[in-house]
């Protein structure tokens, strides 16, 4: 125990030592490049011939479609993982006995200071909101539930199993790991469809979380407690609040008037600046949870 105290990261090196084979590090960034483009490529060809209800996920099968297809980015990061490294996918898991348990405690904790802080912020919900019928929403929020942990699982496989494990073997010190697949994942969030300030804090937001996760899954040498942390994220965002009509709407217990998204996205840049800072002060807040569900 004193040993993990002055090294808090010491389960790291385990995780990362079945990343032999990891070549230049132009490999390791070809390797990305080709996961985004294969994965790109697929999910334009198979949403972009579907209707908009379907593509946009505001129907629930549209919505269920939408986080099962992350399954193909499961297979192709376990793919270039075979040919590139010759490594067999279960490794990216790191530490296979606390990934379930890891993953338990963190999205329990997780999602119950997000439910407490919405709740102490929100005082209830907005007089607009529309909220769904509860019983509809509680049969359908098991199979949500399995898609959100399939669709986390497998960013987490990418992006803190393989990009992470693969970076460190080529760059031990913990500034290029804990930075690089984080910044890798805070790109993938970029939404053209945005605002250009909105699309950067997006980004950040979205960067900084993945340290967060890439820091738990150094404390504990597996993915499962940042699996935990995104996935009590997601739910929140997907199961319980979200704008009418949105994106990945059909899942959400209340609906916010559409002129909430349209507020949201007239923001000037100062709101833009206080709204992002205190999104990353509610990720330190996480990461705190989260360190105490497993104990790290």
């Amino acid at each position: 125990m004193v040993d993990q105290n002055r090294d808090p990261y010491k389960p790291h090196s385990r995780f990362v030592a079945p990343a032999h084979n990891s070549g230049p590090p132009l490999r390791l960034l070809g390797a990305a490049f080709g996961i985004d483009f294969l994965w790109l490529l697929a999910a334009g060809a198979v949403f972009g011939v579907m209707a908009p209800s379907l593509a946009l996920g505001d129907t629930r099968p549209g919505l269920m479609l939408g986080l099962l297809f992350f399954v193909l980015l499961v297979a192709i990061t376990a793919s270039v993982a075979r040919r590139l490294h010759d490594r067999h996918w279960l490794t990216l898991f790191g530490a296979l006995w606390r990934v379930g348990p890891d993953m338990l405690r963190t999205t329990f904790a997780c999602v119950l200071l997000i439910a407490i802080i919405h709740l102490l912020l929100s005082g209830g919900t907005e007089p607009q909101t529309e909220m769904r019928p509860l019983a509809g929403w509680l049969a359908f929020l098991p199979v949500l539930l399995f898609g959100l942990m399939v669709q986390t699982g497998a960013e987490e496989l990418l992006y803190r199993g393989y990009l992470q494990q693969q970076t460190a073997a080529l760059f031990p010190h913990p500034i290029v790991w804990l930075v690089f697949p984080s910044l890798w994942f805070g790109l993938a969030h970029l939404d053209l469809s945005q605002p250009g300030a909105e699309m950067w804090a997006y980004v950040l937001w979205a960067t900084v979380l993945g340290i967060a996760c890439a820091d738990l899954t150094a404390r504990t040498g597996s993915i499962g407690a940042a699996w935990g942390l995104h996935l009590a994220n997601n739910i929140f965002a997907v199961c319980f609040v979200a704008d009418k009509g949105g994106s990945w709407s059909a899942g959400a217990l209340f609906l916010l008037p559409e002129s909430s998204a349209l507020e949201s996205a007239g923001r000037d840049l100062s709101e833009i600046i206080w709204g992002t800072g205190f999104e990353i002060f509610l990720i330190w807040l996480l990461w705190l949870a989260a360190r105490n569900a497993i104990r790290r």
